[in-house]
């Protein structure tokens, strides 16, 4: 949710919004996407939905990596395990903030 304007965030509207969804993928990765809750695993989902490939040639490579993230997290069976997930965004939180 943008707190801005109220309406849900999407990808490309916010650079620093864009940044901690690549890392909070990242995170999730790395500590097993499969341990995401439902509510947070749609939560990405639907801020990437429709969202067009950057037209930067630098930004092409992180995109594809946040893609290739994406297609984990659409196709990994995931649990419900509340306990796992928010210390993966805790980390992400803390990773971002530096």
């Amino acid at each position: 949710m943008n707190l801005d304007t109220g309406k849900p965030s999407i990808a490309h509207e916010y650079p620093l919004a864009d940044r901690t969804y690549a890392e909070l993928l990242n995170v999730l990765h790395k500590d097993g996407i499969e341990k995401t809750t439902p509510e947070l695993r749609e939560s990405i989902l639907e801020f990437y939905a429709n969202a067009p490939a950057p037209t930067d040639s630098r930004e092409q490579k992180q995109w594809q990596k946040v893609q290739q993230r994406l297609n984990e997290l659409r196709t990994v069976k995931t649990t419900d395990n509340g306990e796992t997930a928010p210390t993966s965004v805790e980390r992400c939180i803390d990773r971002c903030a530096e």
